[in-house]
């Protein structure tokens, strides 16, 4: 009979231990190493090929235990190398001020990683192994990071005193995008940082900020594509008059990614519209990894009290995380 405290599959091995009893004497010694048997000198056979089979199926688990704890661990240990990290920080940064980037929360770690993968990035962890799900926490906290660095940036181009330099959104771009120097600047991008500048005003918490600004996008995706564009576009004009630009100052506009961009960028453009939005009782049930912030308010602070941020000559360090193509 299986022991009522031990579940399946240990419940088979405590099974095998029962029959072996009858037939042998098994003894698991104190110090946790492996099962021994013994003759049981009440049994006249202890050669059976179904005494075999159960010490071979107890061995097996023994060894999947040793495995599972040994990944376990090694898990735990995972950090990525600063190659690595350079890599993921540069993705994060070139995906946040993409013009076709569906939502700022949700599954944006996912589709990091998915372009990273499909870029060739050398070091990532196998996608079954423990250690991938400490790279999606170490994603997830740099995606934290990153969208702070950018609220605030969005905030003190409202300063007069303080952002008057970045005070009219296309100066307000191009400072975000000294961290993302392969993106260039769009009316969708101008579109989308309008969006994100009238959040501001509104007052939210720092934990649902960007759950409204994807809750906004939501219901614009429900509409038409021309009623979609339409929309920012109304934001973007309304943005235009609050902070004007100061004097005849003429500005370019960019193209959007495409052949002519770097193929990591590509990838990232790619799954940049298949980003999932996750609501706020959705992410409730979700399981949080633990190195995942609850909110955004107050990051790590790197020197001199500010967030860290990526080194432009490091973004400019290599053509992609993908091997140089």
């Amino acid at each position: 009979m299986a022991h009522p405290s031990i579940c399946f599959p240990h419940r088979l091995a405590w099974a095998c231990l029962s029959f072996l009893s009858s037939r042998t004497l098994v003894t698991a010694p104190s110090n946790g190493s492996s099962f021994q048997t013994r003759a049981n000198p009440n049994s006249s056979d202890i050669s059976s090929k179904d005494e075999r089979d159960a010490l071979q199926f107890i061995h097996t688990l023994e060894l999947k235990d040793m495995l599972v704890k040994s990944s376990e661990e090694r898990s735990e240990n995972w950090t990525p190398s600063s190659k690595l990290a350079k890599q993921i920080r540069k993705f994060i940064h070139a995906l946040l001020p993409l013009p076709n980037i569906q939502y700022y929360s949700g599954t944006v770690e996912s589709a990091v990683i998915t372009a990273m993968r499909s870029s060739n990035i050398k070091d990532l962890p196998a996608a079954d192994s423990f250690d991938c799900d400490q790279l999606t926490s170490f994603v997830a906290r740099e995606l934290s990071l990153a969208r702070y660095a950018m609220k605030r940036t969005i905030q003190t181009s409202m300063d007069k005193t303080k952002g008057a330099e970045i005070h009219h959104i296309t100066a307000m771009a191009a400072e975000l995008l000294k961290h993302a120097p392969n993106v260039n600047a769009t009316y969708g991008l101008y579109f989308r940082l309008a969006l994100i500048r009238s959040h501001i005003t509104q007052n939210h918490t720092a934990a649902e900020f960007w759950t409204q600004v994807d809750e906004q996008l939501q219901e614009l995706h429900l509409e038409s594509p021309e009623d979609f564009v339409g929309a920012l576009e109304t934001l973007y004009e309304e943005d235009l008059e609050l902070y004007p630009i100061e004097g005849d100052v003429k500005f370019k506009v960019g193209s959007n990614v495409g052949e002519g961009s770097p193929k990591w960028l590509q990838n990232l453009s790619a799954v940049a519209p298949k980003i999932q939005f996750v609501s706020k009782k959705q992410g409730t049930k979700r399981k949080r990894r633990q190195a995942e912030p609850e909110e955004e308010d107050e990051p790590d602070q790197g020197a001199g009290g500010q967030p860290p941020q990526p080194n432009v000559d490091e973004q400019q360090d290599g053509e992609g995380g993908e091997e140089e193509t």
